[in-house]
């Protein structure tokens, strides 16, 4: 009976087990159906293992694993990792399942929590993959690696999935080609050589690392390529600027698939050559490939940046003739790029309509179409769209802020700015760089730094598009030297880098400095582009570098292959004009390759304005009336040019003119940054707060301000009324206003810094020299062309004195300084002459000696006599307007001829520098030599011109760097030393030349 029972108990549990095992089948089965993965197929798997739950089935091995697979194919990570957690002992199988789900999701820390609770016993080569692949697909390219190395610690051989996902790892952090070569060697010793995956990830790895030859011999050996080998090569030879070898290795393929097609075209766009890919996309039509929405988006952005709009709606007439029911996936980005080229040609309308005829927008059809709002400048339906936005990202967000900029409303964009963190959002660089944008185009100088405190702040101290607008920021609010110090310390920069800082430099009129920067990109390999000519002929025309211009210009298309543009011939008209080169000037316009435009022309009438060239203004004005009726600048370009000869009736009818025409002109204004506000102020202010005692800081500060000679120019008052009501309409320009507010709330000793949108008037400019010398403080005006720098009024006095003295041909040999010093006469040597110039100064020049006779006032001041330097009777005004300063004339110098050439007794002259930057004189027989030596006449001198100018160059620019309390330097102008023959003498010529090179 007992063994009866037994065996019976033992049936029963053997029929279970088969029970279960058979049911466990039945289920696999019913899982294995759940393929392949859908909406479908997921729903299919959930109802089976509620079956299962119901049934009391508890799943497990096999069974489980598949649960968990789909659980993770579906996205229900939370549900996947809940079984996996109820797993006991869970295998390598559910591990890796679970690692790569993670690392799809872009959550490599879960994912690596998973892979370090493996047990390394249990671990292989798959696991690895999948830990590699999930940080190779979130950018974790150090990661990666780091774990490729581990792995090989642990004696894990890496299959070719290790490698392909290495290499594309490796890709994304490696910038040196040595690196790729120690991982291509690893690919030989693993004889994986061969798979074409792994050799696809190696030219892209060479790629990246800029290293096309060793790409293209790897590319040349493959015994196999697939479209990924082709695509490969030729856009890398496309983002390495090779576009001739990428359209020979595309010529090259026996069958040009659809993607390559779609990559030498997406390269012509990018680099500009727009009728090449329109020629490309011409030609893919003809050959019956099927055209793609990658296609389509390629040659409509190219139209829409290059401004070919004829020809980007032609293209849009092509989609609508043969695209009849065009799948989302094909409809959305072409839309977006459609909507794109609308707004850039100025059709916003039509842009408008294909957005609200888009059957399905992202948010990027929303962020375009706000763009275009923004451009147009609809600026109150763009807060609107803004607003209504169904939901918003931190591009949506970007987008206003740089707009907002962009466009003249920094202080809106500002504001945004700060309610997208009121918001809770976190900006990006690019939300930091619209918003430092903004502060550039308000001159708001303390935001700006706040804003780099955070953005340093941020962790984005590194992102190139901030460092760009830190850089434009730190210029354009008058700190040029904390624009170079960003230049310096950016980690990367590019072009706009580069262009940004040329920029700046000629803008603050440091012109050598700029081509020096200029010349140091090119030997960075760095190509200049179009906006880099621009910068570099802009800041040959502020530094009056005519010869360099020319030669700048001229090698654009000779050696850099760009066609200079409209805007290109303008600087060049512009840099001829202000040296009063007219005639080459009028050549260049005749024989431009095309018909000048309005840039053109408004740069010569400005040209005609500053030297009186009323003949040629006129016109140049009347080609502008025909393009560009209704552009104030040029009425009030003719008007000045009428107003500054006394031409009053004819300054009427110009007026009349503008108000027939419904013309107005721009009013000018000025404005401050104080205590994070910013101050507007007009011309003839009434309506800030704080005028009244602006106007009357500013009487005050007058009164000083002529005592040490300044006399208002009135010349510049346009209106012909009574000298004194010309000089109260002087008073009231509102760059003046604007500093005079600054001088009475910054800081003692802070530097006042004023934007204006227009033009300064030579007035001002002369005022603000004298106003800083009153008040010692740093002045320094923005207007619509450059930055002015006053610093204690020295500003562009050598340069007057030098130029005016280079037009007297009959000056014939000598040498003065002028300096800063005490009305001591401290550290001037014995027997030198001195005299405290406060005014206007006239010089008269005769043969026997100059008398240089000054007044002020009624201030009776010391006359003396310079050696005789100068040939032949010639009234000439040195300076005008010049303040204290002292001449100091020093006898016997050895740069003293007589008339006839022949040297004078010379004694030795010696300039000394101490380290306080204060200027000596020593006039001993012995030189000395510190920390330069100069000039040495102890034995005489015997030096020729050319080494006669190295010299003197290099103390006028030791000067100059080191800020020493200088004036200038004056060279007139034989440059005959003692002992030299007389066929080496300067002409008038070589010593102007020479003159305005030391200026530069």
């Amino acid at each position: 009976m007992k063994n009866a029972a037994a065996t019976s108990s033992n049936l029963t549990q053997i029929l279970r087990q088969t029970d279960a095992r058979t049911t466990a089948n039945r289920y696999a089965a019913q899982l294995q159906l759940c393929c392949p993965p859908s909406p479908v197929s997921y729903s299919l798997a959930r109802t089976v293992h509620a079956h299962m739950i119901a049934s009391g089935f508890r799943p497990y091995g096999h069974i489980l694993n598949r649960l968990i697979d789909i659980y993770c194919k579906s996205r229900d990570l939370v549900y996947a990792r809940h079984l996996f957690d109820a797993i006991p002992q869970p295998d390598i199988v559910s591990r890796t399942t679970l690692i790569a789900a993670y690392s799809e999701e872009g959550n490599s820390k879960l994912a690596r929590e998973i892979f370090n609770g493996t047990p390394l016993s249990i671990r292989d080569t798959v696991s690895y993959n999948a830990m590699i692949t999930g940080y190779s697909h979130n950018g974790d390219g150090y990661s990666a690696v780091k774990l490729f190395g581990e792995m090989r610690r642990n004696c894990f051989k890496p299959d070719n999935f290790t490698f392909t996902s290495v290499l594309s790892a490796l890709a994304l952090i490696a910038d040196d080609e040595k690196q790729s070569q120690q991982l291509h060697c690893a690919v030989l010793k693993s004889g994986t050589e061969y798979v074409v995956s792994v050799l696809n990830a190696l030219t892209s790895l060479y790629v990246k690392c800029g290293a096309m030859g060793s790409a293209r011999k790897l590319f040349d050996e493959m015994p196999k390529r697939d479209e990924l080998s082709w695509t490969t090569m030729i856009t890398g030879y496309v983002r390495n600027g090779d576009l001739d070898a990428a359209r020979c290795l595309f010529d090259g393929m026996s069958e040009k698939l659809e993607v390559a097609w779609n990559a030498m075209i997406s390269g012509y766009a990018h680099h500009g050559h727009i009728l090449e890919a329109l020629e490309m996309f011409k030609r893919m039509q003809l050959a019956g490939i099927q055209l793609d929405e990658f296609t389509y988006t390629s040659v409509i952005s190219a139209c829409a940046n290059s401004g070919l709009f004829r020809h980007g709606k032609q293209v849009h007439a092509y989609i609508l003739r043969t695209v009849a029911n065009p799948a989302p996936d094909f409809s959305l980005p072409v839309n977006n790029a459609l909507v794109t080229l609308y707004w850039k040609c100025g059709k916003i309308d039509e842009a408008c309509q294909i957005f609200n005829e888009m059957p399905e927008r992202d948010l990027v059809s929303w962020n375009v179409i706000l763009s275009g709002y923004l451009n147009a400048g609809h600026i109150d339906d763009a807060k609107r769209f803004f607003e209504e936005m169904p939901q918003r990202n931190s591009l949506t967000w970007t987008v206003m802020i740089s707009g907002f900029a962009q466009i003249g409303f920094g202080e809106e964009g500002l504001k945004l700015f700060n309610r997208m963190r009121v918001e809770g959002l976190e900006p990006c660089d690019y939300a930091f760089a619209g918003a430092i944008s903004a502060c550039s185009g308000l001159g708001a100088l303390e935001h700006g730094r706040q804003l780099h405190a955070q953005l340093v702040r941020f962790g984005f101290d590194s992102s190139l598009s901030a460092g760009n607008a830190l850089l434009t920021m730190y210029a354009r609010c008058g700190v040029v030297e904390a624009a170079h110090c960003m230049f310096l310390t950016m980690p990367c920069i590019d072009s706009i880098s580069w262009n940004a800082m040329i920029a700046a430099l000629g803008q603050h009129g440091h012109g050598a400095q700029a081509l020096a920067l200029f010349d140091q990109m090119l030997k960075e390999d760095i190509f200049p582009d179009r906006i880099t000519f621009l910068t570099v002929l802009s800041a040959c025309s502020h530094a009056g570098l005519v010869k360099e211009g020319y030669q700048y210009f001229e090698s654009m298309d000779r050696i850099y292959g760009i066609s200079p543009g409209e805007d290109h011939f303008a600087r060049l008209i512009d840099l001829l004009c202000r040296a009063g080169k007219f005639s080459e000037a009028k050549n260049v316009i005749e024989t431009m390759p095309f018909e000048p435009g309005a840039p053109v022309w408004e740069a010569l009438l400005a040209g005609c304005r500053i030297h009186g060239n009323m003949d040629l203004g006129i016109q140049a004005a009347e080609r502008l009336f025909e393009l560009m009726p209704q552009h104030d600048g040029t009425y009030v370009l003719l008007s000045n040019m009428y107003a500054a000869v006394g031409r009053w009736d004819d300054v009427a009818k110009v007026r009349k003119v503008m108000r027939d025409r419904g013309v107005k002109k721009e009013p000018g204004c000025s404005w401050i940054e104080v205590e994070n506000k910013v101050n507007v102020f007009l011309v003839d202010d009434t309506v800030h707060p704080e005028v009244h005692k602006v106007y009357s800081y500013l009487e005050q500060l007058g009164v000083k301000m002529r005592k040490l000679g300044y006399v208002p120019d009135t010349k510049f008052v346009l209106h012909d009324v009574e000298s004194e009501q010309k000089e109260y309409g002087l008073s009231t320009h509102s760059e003046k206003l604007a500093v005079g507010f600054g001088l009475l709330k910054l800081p003692r000793g802070a530097t006042v810094r004023v934007l204006k949108n227009l033009r300064i008037c030579g007035d001002c400019h002369n005022a603000f020299n004298f106003m800083s010398m009153v008040v010692d403080r740093e002045i320094v005006v923005r207007d619509g062309k450059r930055f002015h720098h006053f610093r204690n009024g020295m500003m562009l006095i050598l340069a007057t004195l030098i130029w005016k003295l280079t037009l007297s041909q009959q000056i014939q040999s000598g040498m003065f300084l002028l300096l800063r010093t005490d009305p001591s006469g401290r550290h001037l040597p014995n027997g030198c002459h001195i005299f405290h110039l406060k005014s206007r100064i006239g010089a008269l020049l005769y043969g026997a000696g100059a008398f240089i006779i000054s007044w002020l006032l009624g201030t009776f001041l010391t006359v003396s006599v310079i050696p005789p330097i100068f040939r032949g009777p010639r009234n000439l005004e040195v300076i005008t307007s010049l303040v204290t300063y002292t001449v100091v004339s020093i006898p016997n110098s050895p740069v003293y001829t007589s008339s006839e050439g022949s040297s004078m007794e010379s004694r030795s002259l010696c300039l000394h520098f101490s380290s306080k930057k204060n200027l000596t004189i020593d006039n001993g027989s012995v030189p000395i030599v510190e920390p330069e030596i100069l000039l040495d006449g102890e034995h005489g001198i015997n030096r020729t011109f050319e080494v006669a100018q190295k010299v003197w160059a290099e103390v006028f620019f030791y000067l100059a760097e080191n800020h020493v309390m200088f004036e200038g330097i004056l060279l007139k102008p034989s440059m005959v030393y003692p002992g030299a023959e007389c066929k080496d003498r300067a002409t008038p010529e070589q010593v102007s030349d020479y003159t305005l090179k030391l200026l530069r």
